[in-house]
């Protein structure tokens, strides 16, 4: 959802296309989880603006943060539609 408010474009590294990659491989996917809900966004991702100053107590608050949001999110099953990384894991078949 963040991701769509912003426009942001993420192609090639949808879920969609890794998973059809890891099974064209002979892999079978056995868990799919989410993370980031805050803390990505806030670090300027991997090339944007950083909104979290570099403060170690201040960063280990967001982090916090973001693990209290991650497990809400969880609960209610929106880390798929709220969450900005994804980590598929899988095994070979």
């Amino acid at each position: 959802m963040s991701r769509k408010v912003i426009d942001h474009q993420d192609a090639e590294a949808r879920l969609e296309y890794v998973i059809s990659v890891l099974e064209a491989f002979g892999y079978r996917v056995t868990h799919i989880s989410y993370r980031d809900v805050l803390a990505f966004p806030l670090s300027g991702g991997l090339v944007g603006y950083e909104l979290c100053p570099p403060i170690d107590s201040l960063q280990r608050l967001v982090l916090a943060g973001d693990e209290v949001a991650n497990q809400i999110l969880q609960r209610m099953g929106l880390q798929k539609h709220l969450c900005w990384r994804y980590l598929v894991h899988a095994s070979k078949t």
